[in-house]
């Protein structure tokens, strides 16, 4: 078809190239979503010719690549079809939605991808501005990139978020300094002013930023909007749900950690020390806010208002994060209201997800108390159970919201017995995993063991305490999982692995020969990996004596003996990301 195209046997319109420049956007994000790698035909499954695909990256490049032909074509008058806004947010939305399917290049693919979507949105502005194109960007041009940034989860994701959003305040509002260019001036920009869409990315990109300002800005943003909206009724700027659950997700991942500007909480926190007091009061606003809205949605009917099952699944995140026995409790009680809704209405924007179940479980996993890992597999096998009556009944949820359990589950009730005091946790661990190994050789590719998995499983392993024999069936645990992990050809070890391995042997092995022969062995294990670094110069330090650390470190060891952690070949450190 392209070279159809391009040889004018079939004139294309701007129709033609959108249906292009979109079907590239629709295989980008395909497979994204996929992590796939192969032909349009064989991931999406179609009956169209086999175009190769190496990633979703290959196909924004193709969807950038038709919109600059597009436009180039018709600069030098090759064609009368120039690009619409429509065909600049089609590219930008690919390199948006576009992920890389590996895990050792993840961010900084994401970053790159985020990049691209900014650059193709500057060069339709700066083209605009400049007269060369008559295609002003748009807000929903510029929410592309902001949420490419948001999704991306840099160390600076929100700023260059706000920045964009800063941006079409800037041009929307005249104060660009544009006034002198062909279409600078102020009416040319209405369309590009944020409106609430821009608001809920940009949050979003907050609620997982690390600045400290962040709970404060998302805060006063809201209350910013819903002043605005009060007095314009501007449907652009209306908050909505999403508003809201954008901040409440924001209490939940930045209310340990910032002072938002709101004072403590009258109610006081279940926990103890500063973070805990400030999670217990994010939590408890945050509930504030889903009470709020719940109200709202009561008194004027208004959909946008309506709780979903994202808003109760964050402020059961918000509790589950105080790591306190009473939060969980409030979080296990929000589980079973939005249940009991969904069971009494059938509403299926309130039916809660395994991403409900599984911030509740998380609660729990961060206690101490004796009853947190049982309570954990209690919910666990709750879901397992809602699950299998789904299939039972034949029904089918949308990708994400079902009830099934994932590895994060799995690996979360895992995380609930390695925190607690039992001294069989290295056997209950093991049994989780097992079951997880044993459904995944099954078919179910979601609850596939992560190499987090197994490092927690390991990680109980070394926690274990009670007699001799019970710390000696955990060592051999750990040996067998680490084994395990050795076969299992989608994960590989790391050097939190080896760390949590030689933590094993200095916990559970008693200072001696054979202490050493085994660190020894695993320090050897872990060169030859060219994984090793401080932390596990430190816990081999721990785990063998005096004489074997410094024989096995001599060659980093200074002339006044003292063993120096900065100075580790390259060789031996050469996998450690």
């Amino acid at each position: 078809v392209a070279e159809r195209i391009r040889g004018d046997i079939v004139r294309p319109d701007v129709t033609s190239y959108n249906l292009v420049i979109r079907a590239w956007s629709k295989a980008c994000s395909t497979l994204a979503e996929g992590r796939g790698r192969g032909t349009i035909r064989n991931t999406i499954g179609t009956d169209m010719p086999s175009i190769g695909v190496y990633s979703a990256r290959d196909a924004a490049s193709h969807a950038e690549a038709v919109l600059y032909d597009m436009e180039t074509r018709y600069l030098d008058g090759i064609i009368d079809v120039a690009p619409v806004a429509s065909s600049y947010n089609a590219a930008i939305d690919a390199w948006a939605k576009s992920r890389c399917d590996d895990a050792a290049e993840l961010a900084e693919a994401v970053r790159d991808a985020a990049s691209h979507a900014e650059a193709v949105l500057y060069d339709m502005e700066t083209r605009y501005l400049d007269g060369i194109i008559d295609v002003a960007p748009v807000a929903s041009s510029y929410n592309a990139a902001i949420d490419a940034w948001a999704k991306s989860r840099c160390d600076d994701a929100a700023e260059l978020a706000e920045a964009v959003l800063n941006r079409m305040k800037h041009l929307s509002d005249g104060r660009e300094g544009n006034q002198g260019r062909v279409n600078g001036a102020k009416d040319k920009w209405e369309r590009a002013a944020p409106d609430i869409v821009s608001y809920n990315s940009l949050m979003e990109a907050w609620a997982h930023s690390s600045d400290s300002d962040a709970l404060r800005k998302a805060r006063n943003a809201l209350e910013m909007l819903q002043d605005k909206y009060d007095k314009t009724s501007d449907p652009r700027i209306k908050p909505n749900i999403r508003t809201v659950n954008q901040v409440i997700n924001c209490y939940a991942k930045r209310g340990a950690y910032d002072d938002d500007g709101e004072g403590g909480d009258e109610e006081g926190g279940g926990g103890s020390g500063r973070g805990a007091e400030r999670a217990w009061s994010a939590a408890r606003r945050a509930e504030r806010l889903l009470n709020g809205m719940t109200q709202k949605y009561k008194e004027t009917g208004d959909p946008d208002f309506k709780p979903d099952a994202t808003t109760y699944t964050s402020v059961c995140d918000a509790y589950g994060r105080v790591g306190d026995v009473a939060a969980s409790e409030r979080a296990e009680s929000l589980l079973n209201r939005v249940e009991k809704l969904y069971n009494e209405t059938g509403d299926p924007d309130v039916r809660p997800n395994y991403r409900t179940y599984t911030a509740v479980i998380g609660g729990w996993s961060k206690t101490r108390d004796d009853t947190a890992p049982h309570r954990a597999e209690r919910i666990l096998r709750h879901m397992e159970m809602l699950h299998a009556g789904m299939v039972a009944k034949g029904e089918r949820s949308a990708r994400g919201e079902g009830v099934k359990p994932n590895s994060r589950t799995y690996t979360t009730v895992i995380n609930a017995w390695v925190r607690s005091r039992d001294n069989n946790k290295a056997q209950h661990s093991l049994r989780i995993l097992k079951k997880m190994i044993d459904l995944h050789k099954r078919g179910d590719a979601a609850v596939g063991p992560t190499l987090y998995t197994y490092n927690a499983v390991m990680e109980g392993c070394a926690k274990c305490r009670g007699t001799g024999e019970d710390q000696v069936q955990a060592l051999k645990i750990a040996f067998a999982v680490n084994k395990a992990l050795g076969q299992n050809k989608n994960v590989e070890a790391n050097h939190i692995t080896y760390c949590i391995l030689m933590k094993c042997v200095q916990k559970l092995l008693p200072a001696g020969e054979e202490r050493n022969k085994v660190a020894r062995a695993v320090f050897d294990k872990c060169k030859e990996a060219g994984l090793v670094d401080p932390s596990v110069m430190r816990q081999l330090q721990m785990a063998s004596d005096r004489d074997l650390f410094y024989d096995l470190c001599k060659s980093i060891t200074d002339m006044r003996g003292r063993v120096n952690f900065d100075h580790i070949p390259q060789e031996w450190k050469k996998n450690v990301r």
